[in-house]
């Protein structure tokens, strides 16, 4: 039969061994009234031990850390302990930056030159002053000569034809048609070719012409007569603005097929 617990008076099922509020063993055939009304009291279970009341205490903050100072190095130290490339190496490289700005410098130069003119001038100046010394410079002076010669033969002999051979091939139009309007002066021009001399032969390298050339100056005997009274030239260019002949003229010569023959008269 049903019967209610000894220790806390809870009713008990058939069969029940253990009471199932407080959990106190029943024996077996155990049965009993109900325990006389006591004080509610919070239960307490066999295994339940309230902790003891422990004192408040505030948590204690992490340690800090502490950290060296760190050494202060100078610039001149930290200089030191950075990593230089070998010498040989450097030795190359301001070897090979030089010569860079050297190319460069020497470019700009030439560039330069070149757009003046100055190389050129340079050049035709280091001729002149050389031309002299030339191996062959007699022999040429002989065949400017004898060209020099024959142009005043046909011009004194009024054989426009014959001069014109003389002159260079891309100028024959023009000084033919400076021959025929001056005739009467033909003469006088053969005379002053007779008295040239020889003042610049170029070489045969190392010049900035197409052709070999050269340069004779040509003096009259006589000035009277070579220019108008308004100062035009007589065919040869031998006046100033004044109708004063000049004593002297420059002649240009060029070799073309071996030959020479006269480019500016």
């Amino acid at each position: 039969m049903a019967g209610f617990c000894t220790q806390c008076g809870r009713s008990l099922g058939e069969g029940a061994t253990f009471c199932t509020q407080c959990g106190q063993r029943v024996a077996q055939g155990q049965a009993s009234a109900p325990p006389a009304a006591q004080p509610h009291a919070p239960p307490v279970g066999p295994s339940y031990t309230p902790p003891a009341a422990q004192p408040y205490a505030p948590a204690a903050a992490p340690p800090v850390a502490q950290h060296a100072p760190k050494r202060q190095r100078s610039q001149r130290t930290r200089t030191r302990t950075r990593k230089r490339l070998p010498k040989p190496v450097r030795i190359v490289a301001w070897c090979v930056v030089g010569a860079l700005a050297a190319s460069l410098l020497g470019y700009g130069i030439r560039q330069a030159g070149e757009m003046t003119g100055v190389w050129r001038s340079r050049a035709l100046a280091r001729a002149a002053a050389e031309w002299e010394r030339q191996p062959d410079r007699k022999a040429e002076e002989k065949a400017i000569l004898e060209c020099l010669g024959r142009l005043a033969d046909a011009l004194e002999q009024g054989d426009v034809q014959a001069a014109l051979d003389e002159i260079h091939p891309d100028r024959r139009a023009e000084y033919a048609t400076l021959f025929e309007a001056n005739r009467t002066s033909l003469p006088d021009l053969a005379a002053a070719l007779r008295n040239v001399t020889l003042v610049f032969l170029s070489t045969d390298e190392g010049n900035y012409e197409l052709t070999r050339m050269a340069r004779c100056e040509a003096r009259f005997d006589d000035t009277e007569g070579q220019a108008d009274g308004q100062g035009q030239a007589d065919g040869q260019g031998q006046a100033d603005g004044h109708g004063q002949a000049r004593q002297a003229f420059t002649i240009n010569l060029v070799k073309v097929d071996e030959v020479w023959k006269v480019d500016v008269l």
